[in-house]
Parts: structure tokens; C-alpha cells; sequence
């Protein structure tokens, strides 16, 4: 192999390690989100399970405006 050849491998490796490194982050933080998301709608569903979220007669929509 020529030394050129090499270099242009040697470069291209570097680049790659670069690009591994920000999807590694990029995937950590996908992650965490996903992990807290899951913990929110846990316990949106513990509260609709225990009857803590209730609405006015005829559910949400039968509520009158606040200017009423």
C-alpha cells in the first residue's frame, strides 16, 4: 500500500470514531428521554387509576368557560 493510501484510511478512521462518539451521545440522550417519558406516563396512569383525575358532569368537554 502506498503511504497516501494509508493516511487516507488513517483520516477516514478518525472521522468514523468522531461520528460513533455523537451517535453514542445522541443515543444516551434518546435514552434518558425515553426512560423519563415512561416514568411520566406511569404515573398518569396510576393517577387515572385512582380516580384522582375527575371532570366536571359529562366529562371534560361539558365544563363551562371560566368567563361564564
Amino acid at each position: 500500500m502506498s503511504e497516501g493510501r494509508i493516511e487516507d484510511l488513517e483520516v477516514k478512521v478518525a472521522y468514523l470514531e468522531h461520528q460513533l462518539a455523537q451517535l453514542d451521545a445522541l443515543v444516551q440522550e434518546l435514552f434518558a428521554a425515553n426512560a423519563e417519558l415512561r416514568r411520566e406516563l406511569g404515573t398518569m396512569r396510576e393517577v387515572r387509576e385512582e380516580g384522582s383525575l375527575t371532570f366536571g358532569e359529562g366529562g371534560p368537554g361539558a365544563d363551562k368557560p371560566p368567563h361564564y
